[in-house]
Order: structure tokens, then C-alpha cells, then sequence
């Protein structure tokens, strides 16, 4: 074997082991702080879904060898869904983990799927990890189905299309993000549909209350497959749920008293979802249209 193979075979062995070796003790996992599997975890993963105006931790983990690496700059690119991009920087504490903490806007204009870029330098080798994760209404009323007429003095009976934007359970999310100064929750961790009709005049002239019953937490669809397909069709995306992730979506049936005393034409059903009452709202009103008349 001739000098130049020897020495071509030690070269590649060596560069070959070192970077095994450099591969192998440096690790980063950028993920928020839901737990597993919600949250992220692993390398270029989807987190669940978070709420217009929820606070998000962003935790970068650096190890060595295993052992977490203090006081080394982290530094983030968050891109929004609508094409903007924001800069932070927050340095690993003595566990090896830099937190960033922001709170998400309340503008639909911000809906869709964020994308979030994490990295670090050790030793002039730069490690990154990519985080994804849908913001918006984790829950809401996508579909009123009532009679066309409504008559005085009768039960109407009202169906609720609500989808979801997020496998753990709804209200645990809202229970876990909206927090007073002092760290206790805001909620009371309930789901309620509250449904509201007002007549011609805008007098209300029916209303009814029901705790919703929901799928707590759903293990059957691909947390990453989802983030990315609703993230690609956000302007469809509750027409993507009723047809591709159908277990994210329930139909909720309730009954409203029409007032005797209500005025005959163009009335307004109002569907609510309220956190507890007076309550934080988990989404915009949903509304439709119907007529009341004297019962025949």
C-alpha cells in the first residue's frame, strides 16, 4: 500500500471521527413549554397550538456531552405568518437552557403557522433547531345550523360546528397561558356555549347555556403533519378539519326558548364559547340569521 493511501486513510479517519465525535456531544432542542409530546420536542418538531395574546416560552437546550452549557448566547428568528421577522437574544442558564418569553399579538393578521429558528455557537460550530406552531382561535364556532323560522312561544333547536386548532385539550391551554400577576389561573378550566337570540328590535328574546363535552386530548393524528397541512391552507382551515382531521371537530346541540313577547321578523342567533362566566371568550362570536313569527 503505497504513502499516499496510508496517509489519505489516516486523514479521513480522523476527519470522519471528529465529526462523528462533534455530532455526537453537542445537542440543541428548541421547543415551548408544553410538555411531551406537545411541545416540540426533538429536533425540527411541531409544538400545539397557542391563543392570540398567549405567552409563549421559547427553550433552547444546549448540552455537552450531556451536561447543559451556561452562558452562551442564543439567539432566535421568529417569523410570523404574515411575512414579518423578529430578533432575540437570551443567554443558556446553568442548566444549559435559554428561555425567551413573548406574548403573541391578538390581530388575525398574525393567525397561521409561526416558524421559529433557534442557534448557537460552541467552539466555532454552529447548532440550530426550527420550531412550528399554529396561533389562533384554539377554539371556534365555524357553523350555526337552526330552523329558517322560529316561532313565539317555541323551542327552537340549534346546532354548533366547533373545530379545533390544537390536540391537548382546549381548556387546559387557556387554563395554563392566561394567568393573573400573581400566577393563578384566569379560567376556570370550563367550555361553555352560550347562544343568544335577538330580535328585529335587537331585544333578546332567548338564551340558553351548555357545558360543552370535548375530546380532552387526541394522540392520533401526526402533530407535525397537521401543524405543516393547516399552517399551507390557513385561509381553509376549518373546511380542512371538517374533512381531514374530523375528530377535531364536534356538532353541539342545544335548545332556546323563543319569547312570547318577541317582535315577528329578521332575527340574530349569537353562539358564544366562554372560558367560565363572565369569563375570557376562546374565539369571535359565531352568528346566523333566522326569521320569528306568531306560531300558526
Amino acid at each position: 500500500m503505497g504513502r499516499e493511501l496510508i496517509l489519505f486513510l489516516i486523514v479521513f479517519v480522523c476527519v470522519t471521527s471528529n465529526r462523528l465525535v462533534a455530532e455526537y456531544e453537542i445537542r440543541v432542542d428548541l421547543y415551548t413549554q408544553y410538555l411531551p409530546p406537545w411541545g416540540g420536542q426533538g429536533l425540527n418538531m411541531a409544538s400545539d397550538a397557542f391563543p392570540p395574546e398567549g405567552v409563549i416560552e421559547l427553550r433552547m437546550n444546549v448540552t455537552f456531552q450531556g451536561d447543559g452549557v451556561p452562558d452562551k448566547p442564543v439567539s432566535y428568528m421568529i417569523n410570523a405568518p404574515n411575512g414579518e421577522t423578529y430578533y432575540a437574544t437570551a443567554f443558556t442558564q446553568s442548566d444549559g437552557i435559554a428561555v425567551f418569553e413573548y406574548s403573541l399579538p391578538d390581530s388575525e393578521d398574525y393567525f397561521g403557522r409561526w416558524t421559529v429558528k433557534a442557534s448557537v455557537d460552541i467552539a466555532g460550530k454552529m447548532v440550530s433547531d426550527t420550531l412550528y406552531f399554529l396561533m389562533g382561535w384554539l377554539v371556534e364556532v365555524v357553523k350555526i345550523d337552526a330552523p329558517a323560522i322560529a316561532y313565539k312561544g317555541e323551542t327552537m333547536d340549534v346546532t354548533v360546528m366547533v373545530t379545533r386548532i390544537c390536540m391537548q385539550d382546549p381548556r387546559d391551554i387557556m387554563n395554563m397561558l392566561l394567568k393573573y400577576p400573581s400566577g393563578c389561573p384566569k379560567t376556570d378550566n370550563d367550555l361553555l356555549l352560550y347562544i343568544t337570540v335577538t330580535d328585529e328590535l335587537n331585544q333578546p328574546v332567548a338564551t340558553s347555556k351548555l357545558d360543552m363535552t370535548i375530546i380532552t386530548e387526541l394522540d392520533i393524528y401526526d402533530l407535525d403533519d397537521f401543524v405543516k397541512t393547516i399552517g399551507e391552507q390557513w385561509m381553509d382551515h376549518a373546511y380542512v378539519i371538517l374533512t381531514q382531521y374530523s375528530e377535531l371537530a364536534n356538532a353541539v346541540k342545544n335548545g332556546a326558548q323563543i319569547s312570547p313577547w318577541s317582535f315577528s321578523g329578521k332575527a340574530k342567533i349569537h353562539a358564544n364559547l366562554i372560558t367560565n362566566c363572565p369569563g375570557i371568550p376562546y374565539c369571535q362570536e359565531g352568528s346566523k340569521y333566522v326569521w320569528i313569527k306568531k306560531s300558526p
